[in-house]
């Protein structure tokens, strides 16, 4: 594979904010085109997937600026960068959200086909049911591996 080189030739603009900083920027190719690029940086962050008996609980409905109603959502936040020790509670970011409250206003879920089909019509980012079907392949293959053992 060949190496190609560019080079950056100025930032023109940085926008940070706590979630992500925004980035304009110019660059010339190995072609001596200059062309604009824009990215993102951001922080990394985490989706809980909480389990409570036979039923995924689920925060109550929150609303959401991109989609301008309230909607079902696991609990999840910015992964800090120095994390404080202890329980998993206290590493969401306190500006996401008072996870506190959460457990007594949960809405539970059943762990069954219908009542996680149902969850999955209710989620609409695009994390949290990629999430919930990952955690189903992982426990459907642990269970088929289990029964050849």
């Amino acid at each position: 594979m060949a190496t190609v080189s560019w080079r950056s030739l100025d930032e023109r603009v940085r926008i940070p904010s706590k979630w992500v900083t925004l980035i304009g920027e110019k660059w010339l190719t190995d072609t001596g085109e200059t062309l604009e690029y824009w990215r993102v940086e951001k922080a990394d962050s985490v989706i809980v997937l909480p389990l409570q008996g036979d039923y995924f609980i689920c925060l109550p409905p929150t609303f959401r600026v991109g989609v301008q109603r309230a909607t079902v959502d696991f609990p999840g936040g910015q992964v800090l960068p120095n994390p404080p020790q202890g329980n998993g509670a206290a590493n969401f970011d306190p500006g996401i959200g008072d996870y506190v409250r959460w457990a007594s206003s949960n809405h539970p879920h059943p762990l069954g086909s219908p009542g996680i089909s149902a969850l999955l019509g209710q989620l609409e980012c695009l994390q949290c049911p990629a999430v919930l079907l990952k955690w189903l392949y992982q426990c459907q293959l642990a269970s088929a591996i289990a029964r050849f053992r």
